[in-house]
């Protein structure tokens, strides 16, 4: 069938659209490329240093950028969902509060560095469809296989970067990253794109499952660990047809028991203590410093710090946020956040309502990642859930208004 003008215009966009997604996806390897090789080789690993060029690292951005103008370029071949608007109105809302607030202007670009994500999932809210999650997940597949793959190699390293076992090997492995907890993010992401677009063989699909545990279980990361088990449970109450308020207890009393035994499963025996305790002073900081209306937008984020570690003294001042809960806080202010969090929890809520299983794992899950990452600096995971949340948004939301498309 012959197609017009507008037609050829979404199909053109269309193509572009999933091609930035495997160029965006395709390029994390070579992101932390310096990083992850340092951590194959007996030498400490300096987080405050970055070693991979900048011109690499910038790629990530470039493709993501990509994807925002394509999904605005197909704004209007969509029906436009009203939940956008919210959410719109608070991140346009942040940004002007931000500039009047801020006195650096290498904060504030910053700040809309860390915001951008958050820019990215409105305006892909009704763009994706089972073709985009299908590319996405093939990509995410094989960036995960690779990172495995460099995690059983670190295993074997020496290297004391986050510690030795007994026998003198690395104790945790963190892949094609800097951290073992962004690896085991990368394998719940995997698995999660996996349920929502299963392979045509279930025994492809069992082998996936099996292949994310083994990686979280290299990781040692206890928000791994929980994830990976809350989504396993999950997938399993689905299969079974089990009602969704059930398996909710299910999965809760499968996590807490997973939590309560971090020490002994990870082999970690100040778990608790030193993720858990740390960042929770570090939210209780960005409480006591941050405005009930407005926070001190852009510094606390990977950027400014990033910054501060180039430019030294005379440069801006980061702040570790380590956390999205505490990025959120520290950069917008407490009004903001807690605004900000309700509107994902109102999609989980969504998801209960609806009887949506993954749409409320992946809901759960953003959250519950949100307390240990500061998931918009976190690639490519901010990219994977703005995808699939913008997929599964028109799932949970039937009111939409309807886009008038000019032809001509």
């Amino acid at each position: 069938m012959k197609l017009n003008k507008p037609e050829k215009k979404i199909a053109s966009l269309r193509i572009a659209l999933n091609i930035f997604i495997v160029l965006a996806i395709g390029v994390t390897p070579f992101v932390y490329s310096s990083e992850w090789k340092t951590l194959l080789t007996g030498r400490v690993l300096e987080m405050s240093t970055p070693l991979t060029d900048l011109f690499i690292k910038a790629s990530k951005e470039f493709f993501t950028a990509c994807i925002l103008f394509c999904a605005l370029g197909l704004a209007k071949s969509r029906v436009s969902i009203i939940a956008s608007i919210p959410i719109v109105f608070l991140l346009a809302f942040s940004v002007v509060i931000g500039f009047f607030s801020s006195d650096n202007t290498l904060v504030y670009l910053s700040g809309l560095r860390w915001i951008f994500p958050l820019f990215l999932l409105v305006s892909l809210i009704g763009i994706p469809q089972e073709l985009e999650i299908r590319v996405l997940r093939n990509s995410v597949f094989l960036v995960f296989l690779v990172s495995f793959a460099v995690q059983i190699m670190q295993t074997r390293s020496y290297n004391p970067t986050f510690g030795l076992t007994a026998q003198g090997f690395s104790e945790r492995s963190a892949g094609i990253f800097t951290a073992p907890i962004n690896a085991g993010i990368l394998a719940v992401s995997t698995s999660l794109l996996v349920w929502v677009a299963p392979f045509k063989k279930q025994l492809t699909n069992i082998i996936v499952i099996l292949l994310v545990l083994a990686s979280v279980l290299l990781t040692r990361s206890g928000t791994a660990l929980i994830g990976v088990f809350f989504f396993i449970v999950m997938r399993f109450c689905q299969s079974i047809r089990l009602k969704i308020a059930p398996a909710i207890i299910m999965s809760s009393v499968v996590g807490t028991l997973v939590l309560v035994n971090l020490p002994f499963i990870t082999s970690r025996s100040t778990i608790l203590s030193t993720s858990g305790g740390t960042r929770l002073g570090i939210l209780s900081s960005a409480l006591d410093t941050s405005n009930f209306l407005y926070g001190n937008f852009g510094q606390y984020s990977n950027t400014a710090l990033l910054i501060s570690s180039v430019m030294g003294e005379g440069g801006p001042k980061g702040v570790i946020a380590d956390s999205m809960i505490t990025s959120l806080v520290g950069n917008v202010g407490i009004l903001l956040a807690v605004l900000m969090i309700s509107l994902f929890a109102i999609l989980a809520v969504l998801s209960v309502l609806s009887s949506n299983y993954a749409a409320l794992t992946t809901s759960v899950l953003l959250l519950f990642f949100s307390l240990s990452v500061n998931l918009t600096e976190s690639f490519p995971a901010y990219l994977v859930f703005a995808i699939l949340i913008a997929y599964q948004i028109p799932q949970l939301v039937p009111i939409r208004v309807k886009v008038r498309v000019h032809s001509g």
